[in-house]
């Protein structure tokens, strides 16, 4: 290993699963020991077995060493705890211990990660996006999984390009504002969050945006985005701005809630998750280039008397110049979502045959999920398995 060329070394430093083994490394030759101090992006885990010294101040230790040339930084509890012997990490967005690393690199840090090993670490809601935004004003890119955060004393990013919350409860349900904080974002993933009870997200330099939670309302205003996947369950409302998007995901319980100020133009690929799958297709219509159509109901046996019939024929009407139509494993399994067309027989298939002999050009792939089936309909020449 001694002989290798030092970009490459430099490189196998940065690729570690866990940086933690670099201390060994470290310590085989002189050449290795000096390299290690050009080492830009670590990742440390805890250890699947008993250590002399805590999680937490290994950390600490591996960055004071390194802090001259790091600009990446992921520290990560997962697993811990989740066997016999492994090593426990409470919260590590706990302010006392970012505070005893994080200014020794907040200056020149890209990229920040920290994940917990469950929400249940957290003991209290903690300040962490105040602290690292004051420390670190050059960050593009910052993942928090499984916290409890405050939004309290939070200052501009300017520089934020990627943010991803993810299984985080937040102590702000009026929190809206997140172009004054963040206003360069251009990837926004928010996923399975609680206590944001009507965000409003207004970007102008969004690309994608994913949001996965449990709000009363939500609006997105971003005339740039290209790719937007919404996953809500029963908000009051729901207001579209994006007409450059080209794929578009939305899951919905009801149709009625939805509002976009301009249809996209750009749309290639829809996919929708609902009840009530039928005035959404209409609400659509319009979309002249659709190339793909997913459709799928929620997986919600108590719910089965609210779903709303839809058939093939009028997704295929609708949508004349669909490449590819998709209908999900439990539209096709639950009775009554996909209805048959009117004719002499009422069997749930018969609707898939009559779309499709109006609409000669498609062709028709059955395949499995799990024990149900799902339907393809393409005029591609793809051959699925």
């Amino acid at each position: 290993m001694d002989d290798l060329p030092s970009d490459v070394l430099l490189t196998i430093f940065e690729r570690l699963p866990d940086s933690g083994d670099l201390a060994n490394c470290r310590l085989t030759s002189h050449r290795l020991l000096s390299l290690s101090y050009r080492t830009s992006s670590i990742s440390l885990k805890p250890h699947q077995k008993h250590h002399s010294i805590p999680f937490k101040t290994r950390v600490v230790n591996l960055v004071s060493l390194l802090a001259a040339s790091l600009v990446s930084i992921s520290v990560s509890a997962k697993g811990s705890g989740s066997l016999k012997g492994d090593e426990q990490v409470d919260d590590l967005t706990d302010i006392g211990f970012l505070s005893s690393w994080l200014p020794l690199v907040g200056k020149q840090l890209n990229t920040l990660c920290i994940v917990n090993a469950s929400i249940e670490c957290a003991v209290g809601f903690s300040c962490a996006l105040a602290l690292i935004s004051d420390i670190c004003q050059n960050l593009h890119s910052l993942v928090i999984r499984k916290a409890w955060l405050s939004f309290k004393g939070i200052k501009l990013m300017p520089k934020l390009t990627n943010l991803t919350l993810k299984f985080v409860r937040i102590d702000d349900e009026n929190f809206t504002n997140f172009r004054k904080y963040f206003p360069s974002l251009k990837v926004l993933n928010l996923s399975h969050i609680v206590g944001l009870k009507e965000p409003k997200i207004h970007l102008m330099q969004l690309r994608i945006c994913r949001f996965t939670g449990y709000p009363e309302s939500i609006a997105i205003h971003a005339p740039n985005l290209e790719e937007l996947e919404l996953k809500c369950m029963q908000p009051c409302s729901v207001v579209l701005e994006c007409a450059s998007a080209s794929n578009l995901s939305i899951s919905v319980a009801k149709s009625s809630i939805i509002r976009m100020t301009e249809m996209p133009r750009k749309l290639r690929k829809l996919t929708i998750k609902s009840l009530d799958i039928p005035p959404l297709l209409q609400f659509f219509r319009g979309i002249k280039g659709l190339g793909t159509l997913e459709l799928e109901a929620f997986p919600i046996t108590s719910w089965f008397d609210a779903y709303s019939v839809f058939s093939v024929t009028n997704a295929l009407d609708t949508f004349e110049n669909l490449d590819e139509l998709v209908i999900g494993p439990v539209a096709c399994s639950c009775g009554g979502v996909v209805s048959p067309s009117p004719g002499p027989s009422k069997s749930p298939g018969s609707d898939y045959w009559t779309g499709l002999m109006k609409h000669p050009e498609k062709k028709l792939w059955l395949g499995t999920c799990g024990s149900v089936l799902f339907l393809r309909v393409s005029t591609r020449q793809t051959q699925y398995p």
